[in-house]
């Protein structure tokens, strides 16, 4: 994409990078701050028709930083959120609650994941048909 950026600007074809959500061009933060370079340095101004952000500005350069900081944590922690437990571990999960020791908290603390997978794994054995579980 930036090659072809890079070209079109030097041809003067282009000026302006318009892009829908340019903050999910791509998945991590210094992956977005390379894309803004490669435009900034064939001198094309980017613009995301979400956005009121003009990056020529320093506040405008900061502010498209700390939206792909906050976007590439929102990605994290979704990963987070998605981590599937295996067969194995999610019956030794199951098994801990059961014995009444151990909080759901604690055991998301335990296997690595977010309390609410925990609830979920308990769910699908004692509750199969609850509505968290679609």
């Amino acid at each position: 994409m930036s090659s072809n950026l890079t070209a079109s600007a030097s041809h003067k074809k282009r000026s302006t990078c318009c892009a829908f959500l340019l903050t999910h061009l791509e998945q991590r933060l210094i992956d977005l701050l390379q894309i803004l370079d490669h435009i900034e340095q064939a001198s094309v101004t980017s613009h995301d028709s979400t956005e009121p952000i003009d990056t020529k500005t320093l506040a405008g350069h900061m502010m498209m930083q700390m939206l792909g900081s906050f976007a590439e944590f929102e990605r994290g922690v979704h990963c987070d959120r998605a981590r599937t437990l295996t067969p194995e571990d999610e019956a030794d999960l199951v098994r801990l609650w059961k014995q009444g020791i151990y909080t759901m908290d604690t055991l998301a603390k335990i296997f690595n994941i977010h309390p609410s997978s925990v609830k979920r794994a308990i769910y699908r054995v004692y509750k199969p048909g609850h509505s968290s579980l679609k």
